[in-house]
Parts: structure tokens; C-alpha cells; sequence
């Protein structure tokens, strides 16, 4: 079951952070909406977010994966040598 999202301003505000992203040199974007949407495909909200304000343990580990993954992180090798 999916839940559809409306466009808010948060979305709008997503979308310059974007293109300042792509514009500045060095830059990398963490997009943790995307990862938030891809998740609420399938997971109840609630799951991630009880009372829609901080996120909850599963909330902030997915945050922490996308995170990690869009830096590099390498999944197999873990902590090892760090």
C-alpha cells in the first residue's frame, strides 16, 4: 500500500538544495527525502516517525544509511582500518 505525498514547501525548498548542490564544486547531496519516499512505499509512516517530528530509531538509521552509502561507505569492509 502506498501513501501519497502532496507537493509542500518543503519540497520546493528540496529542489533549490538541489540545484545548489549540482552548482557548487565539491558538493555532495545527501538526498534522505528520497530515501524517506522510496520507504513509505511500502512502511506505514509511523514506523519511521510516531508523532512526525524526530525520527524515530528506524528513522535515524535509515538517515545514517543514506548517509553513509552517498559518502562511500563501504558496507563490506565496514569500520575496519577507519
Amino acid at each position: 500500500m502506498s501513501f501519497p505525498r502532496t507537493v509542500t514547501a518543503m519540497d520546493r525548498y528540496g529542489v533549490v538544495v538541489k540545484k545548489v548542490a549540482a552548482a557548487t564544486a565539491g558538493s555532495v547531496l545527501v538526498d534522505v527525502q528520497a530515501a524517506f519516499d522510496r520507504l513509505l512505499t511500502t512502511y506505514y509512516p509511523a514506523t519511521i516517525n510516531w508523532d512526525c517530528v524526530p525520527p524515530n530509531d528506524t528513522g535515524s538509521a535509515l538517515i545514517a544509511r543514506v548517509f553513509l552509502t552517498t559518502i562511500g561507505f563501504d558496507w563490506q569492509r565496514g569500520l575496519e582500518g577507519v
